[in-house]
């Protein structure tokens, strides 16, 4: 870029994700374009050539109305469920994901292109919640399909496109709900605002931005604009090569590269610890990688290049925290916990002791293949203190505190030291008392030593940080159970119930919940079928399910009941319920078909069983399912095919043999049938197993 005679423009869109390295880099840069609020952090360090410009819009031949559809949502948000990320609108959309009681609330990801434009299209309100303050894409595309834009009041961009009240609803943390429920129980004002918010946005395609964009460019001084390199010519050479290297390092591409330019920082300037610390950790990254692709001795080579280079460092520098947490991460993450866990201890020591000399300057961390709480964090202090080099480093020490007290703490309670963990959780609370993790750790400490309502309080707190953690949700619930607080148990059970209602990624997480609301009356159910009292039984689990739709073992349970009853309408009914509560459960699908067979609706069970094997095509139930109603039918290549599948899947299953040998003998083949009987009785143990051939 230093040679190119072109101008260079950065259009920069993520920066709260990569600011670190970003704010350096952009030096490079003749004229920068950002969100309002990238424009406020980056004049606060110097930048005078960069300018606002709103890089989303819409694409109109894919985003508009679709008249033939019908409305399917009352609420919907369609976008990032990364709640690493996006921290505060985890919490908003929980709140809103409790309205699924009484309005159709869906919380999706994973939809794209029309499939997308079609959900918005569906929807009465489309709620949104920008993470910069900006006009992001669903804020232009929202209205352009025909819905009525909710967005947060805060933001710093969307009064230049809407107004409030009449072309789209600002909403704040104190009127949520007050809003929704206002605009879905007046149509005609929802109705109308949606309207205007179409008409309104049709000026804000992409092309038209970009054109804007190109019109403003045309008109710029260059000569005067290209004088802002000299920015990035006043930084050392070894300064230019390091951020150079992290800048590869963070885009997690080019990591050769990444590491030439590191090296070279290194060689420029051999007693800066914070190059050699980055160097280390471009191999660490490498092995990251290398680990998560399955190449794991190629993984613990760079691993050990990596801790070679950092122990080289620490011998010269021992008071560095950053490397010496670097180190530990390094083996938490590739799976080698106790191998980190001394240089962890040195980080956190070293942290509360020398803290000044410990972080005197913002360094590389090391990164992961995907955002985590720490790296989203340790970017945000950055970018937060961008002109306050003393408030960013507070700010980074105290979430290195988090990091290492927090990880620290999860070794003690595998080790059974649950008093050591408590400690190191409560300095992780202390450093960081907005994030979740450290109380979830204080509450198992507290639980495994016996302080319960401790535990709960603890567990309680990290649900308001995050609504969203559902094995939280389900040990909190579990625990107030035990405890004895009913009341409060059912209410985050049901509150957890609510959000997989709006949000079916989290229903699998969710299944627990219910169950534990109707845990009692499963038990009673069991007794009372184990003592052949069917009826009591069936009368216990059907209060079961009024008191608890969503408890899939209850819908299980009842239709058990309801077949050895003869009763096969019941346990159609109830199985296509926990089918539809649990869709990716293949067992459910071939325990439906099972119903269907014994009902003699042949194709339904057929179709159940296929069902079951598209979700897991080894199902060996399904499969042996298959082959009996081929069998019995005399389609008896399908009835092969199908107990030869099994045999792959299942090879020792003396089951299959066994009925893999009748069908043998049906179609006159007694030696293949006496193979299977003597393979049954191999792998049971017991040659009376194969007597019935």
């Amino acid at each position: 870029p230093d040679e190119c005679p072109l101008p260079l423009v950065a259009v920069v869109g993520d920066w709260n994700l990569n600011f670190s390295v970003l704010c350096q880099v952009l030096k490079r840069c003749d004229y920068i374009v950002t969100d309002r609020a990238g424009v406020a952090r980056l004049q606060r360090l110097g930048y005078e050539n960069v300018a606002y410009w709103p890089a989303y819009g819409f694409a109109p031949e894919v985003h508009r109305p679709y008249p033939d559809l019908p409305t399917q949502f009352d609420i919907l948000f369609v976008g990032n469920l990364n709640h690493e990320v996006h921290r505060r609108r985890a919490r908003l959309l929980a709140r809103v994901a409790k309205l699924s009681d009484r309005y159709r609330v869906a919380i999706l990801q994973g939809l794209y292109g029309e499939a997308y434009a079609k959900a918005l299209a569906a929807s009465r309100i489309v709620i949104n919640y920008s993470i910069r303050g900006e006009m992001n894409m669903r804020a232009y595309e929202a209205p352009a399909c025909g819905a009525l834009l909710f967005m947060e009041r805060e933001n710093l961009e969307v009064r230049d496109f809407f107004r409030d009240g009449e072309e789209c609803v600002l909403y704040g943390e104190d009127d949520l709900e007050t809003l929704l429920e206002r605009y879905l129980t007046d149509e005609a004002s929802r109705a109308r605002i949606a309207a205007a918010g179409y008409a309104r946005v049709q000026t804000e395609t992409y092309q038209v931005h970009l054109q804007a964009l190109l019109d403003r460019l045309s008109e710029l001084d260059w000569e005067a604009l290209r004088t802002h390199r000299q920015r990035w010519d006043a930084l050392s050479p070894a300064e230019r090569h390091y951020y150079t290297g992290r800048w590869f390092l963070q885009c997690g591409y080019a990591l050769s590269l990444a590491r030439d330019e590191l090296e070279q920082a290194a060689r420029w300037m051999p007693d800066e610890p914070e190059y050699a610390n980055a160097l280390a950790t471009a191999e660490a990254f490498m092995a990251l990688l290398l680990h998560n692709a399955g190449y794991e001795a190629e993984a613990q080579t760079c691993a050990g290049g990596a801790q070679q280079r950092w122990q080289e460092l620490l011998e010269r520098w021992p008071h560095y925290a950053l490397a010496w947490a670097n180190l530990g991460r390094m083996w938490w993450l590739l799976g080698r916990a106790e191998a980190g866990m001394s240089a962890l201890h040195q980080a956190l020591e070293r942290l509360n002791t020398m803290p000044e000399r410990a972080l005197s300057r913002e360094g590389c961390y090391l990164p992961t293949p995907t955002y985590t709480t720490f790296s989203v964090e340790w970017e945000r202090a950055v970018a937060e203190h961008a002109d306050d080099q003393p408030g960013s480093l507070e700010a980074l020490r105290a979430l290195l505190r988090w990091e290492c007290a927090r990880h620290l703490g999860e070794l003690a309670l595998r080790d059974g030291a649950a008093q050591r963990a408590r400690t190191l959780f409560e300095v992780a609370v202390t450093a960081r008392p907005d994030l979740e993790a450290g109380h979830v750790g204080r509450g198992a400490a507290l639980e495994a030593l016996g302080e319960l309502r401790a535990a709960t309080a603890s567990y309680a707190t990290a649900l308001e940080l995050q609504p969203w953690d559902f094995a939280t949700r389900r040990r909190l619930a579990s625990l107030l159970h035990r405890v004895g607080e009913v009341e409060r148990c059912e209410t985050v059970c049901r509150e957890g119930l609510a959000l997989a209602r709006a949000c079916p990624g989290y229903r699998k997480a969710a299944r627990p919940l219910a169950d534990l609301l109707v845990r009692d009356q499963l038990q009673q159910a069991d007794a009372a079928v184990a003592q052949g009292d069917l009826s009591t039984a069936r009368e216990i689990l059907e209060e079961a399910i009024n008191v608890c739709p969503d408890s899939v073992a209850a819908c299980v349970a009842l239709a058990s009941v309801a077949m050895a009853q003869g009763d096969h309408w019941t346990a159609q009914e109830q199985l296509i319920n926990a089918v539809e509560l649990e869709p990716e459960d293949p067992e459910l699908h071939n325990q439906l078909g099972v119903a269907y067979h014994r009902a003699g609706d042949l194709a339904m069970a057929q179709q159940a069983f296929q069902q079951a094997l598209s979700l897991d095509p080894g199902n060996r139930n399904a499969l042996m399912s298959l082959a009996e109603i081929a069998r019995a039918h005399g389609r008896y290549d399908e009835a092969a095919r199908h107990f030869i599948h099994a045999l792959e899947e299942h090879p020792d299953d003396p089951e299959v043999l066994i009925a893999f040998g009748r069908l043998a003998l049906e179609i006159g083949e007694p030696d293949v049938a006496q193979a299977a009987a003597e393979r049954a009785a191999q792998c049971h143990g017991d040659r009376s197993v194969h007597l019935g051939l």
